[in-house]
């Protein structure tokens, strides 16, 4: 997805999704999911979601994580987007 980006003519930064996502800033959040695995840190699935619900739009890309970092059950993500 980031290479087809990048060949429209797209430019985009890296934001930490460990941290406090602004919705103003960036106002879509393309997600490459496929490239960073099934697991992703609690908090990090947690900022999407909050992201999401303060009206933050997001383009998930590949499998939507459904475990935490221990292996365990994360729907937390996947709940969010319906």
């Amino acid at each position: 997805m980031a290479r087809a980006m990048l060949l429209g003519g797209f430019r985009f930064g890296a934001v930490n999704l460990q941290s406090a996502l602004d919705p103003a800033t960036p106002p879509v959040l393309a997600l490459a999911l496929a490239l960073a695995g099934t697991t992703h840190p609690p908090a990090a699935v947690q900022s999407l979601v909050d992201y999401m619900r303060a009206s933050g739009h997001l383009l998930p890309a590949g499998r939507v994580p459904a475990l935490d970092m221990a292996r365990g059950p994360c729907p937390v993500l996947r709940d969010a987007l319906g």
